[in-house]
C-alpha cells in the first residue's frame, strides 16, 4: 500500500520538479526505474503515459485487504467431502496477498484459464457483477504494476531476461484499454 507522501497531490510537486509526467509515475511508486528505459526497451509509447499513470493512481485510493490466498483455486485442488463442503487441497502456492485480487490473478495467468471458471468463482465469491467490474479494472491495473516491476527487475538484477520481461510488459499493454 503506498504512503501518504506519494499520493496524487504530489504530483503537481513532481511537475514542477520539472520532471516529466512519466518519471513522476515510478517516482510516485517509488520505484527506480525511469520510464526513458520502459520507453527504451518499447514497453508502451510516451503518448500512453497519462492513461499509465491514471491507472496508478486509481491503485493509490483502493482500501485492500490482505488474507491468505490458495494461490492454486481449480477443480484438481478440490475434493467435497460427505456432507457436501468443498475442501481445498495443495496449499502449496498459498500466501498472504490481496483479497481477492491474487487468486483473480492466479486463475488469470493460468495457461487454461477460461472466462466461465473466472465467473463461477466471483459468483461463488458473493462479488456481484457491478462489483467485480470495479476488481477487474484493478485487477488490469495491478497486472500492468507487476509487469513494469519485472522489467525494473530484470533491468537491475538479470539483464539477460530484459527482453522477455518487456515483451511480457508489451503484452499486458495491448491487452489493456488505456
Amino acid at each position: 500500500m503506498m504512503t501518504s507522501e506519494n499520493n496524487p497531490a504530489d504530483w503537481y510537486l513532481l511537475a514542477q520538479d520539472k520532471l516529466s509526467a512519466a518519471d513522476a509515475v515510478f517516482q510516485s511508486l517509488g520505484a527506480t526505474l525511469s520510464c526513458a528505459e520502459l520507453l527504451h526497451e518499447g514497453v508502451y509509447e510516451r503518448s500512453q503515459t497519462e492513461a499509465i499513470r491514471h491507472r496508478f493512481e486509481l491503485l493509490e485510493s483502493q482500501h485492500v485487504i490482505f488474507a491468505l490466498n490458495h494461490g492454486d483455486l481449480s477443480p484438481r485442488n478440490t475434493i467435497v467431502d460427505e456432507a457436501g463442503h468443498i475442501v481445498l487441497l495443495d496449499w502449496g502456492c498459498a500466501e498472504a496477498h490481496l483479497v481477492p485480487h491474487y487468486e483473480l490473478l492466479c486463475m488469470m495467468q493460468q495457461d487454461n484459464f477460461q472466462e466461465s471458471r473466472l465467473q463461477a468463482f466471483t459468483s461463488g465469491y458473493g462479488l456481484s457483477a457491478n462489483r467485480f467490474a470495479d476488481v477487474r479494472v484493478e485487477l488490469d491495473s495491478l497486472r500492468l504494476l507487476k509487469a513494469f516491476d519485472l522489467v525494473r527487475w530484470a533491468i537491475d538484477r538479470n539483464p539477460a531476461r530484459v527482453q522477455e520481461k518487456a515483451e511480457n510488459a508489451q503484452h499486458v499493454m495491448q491487452s489493456l484499454t488505456l
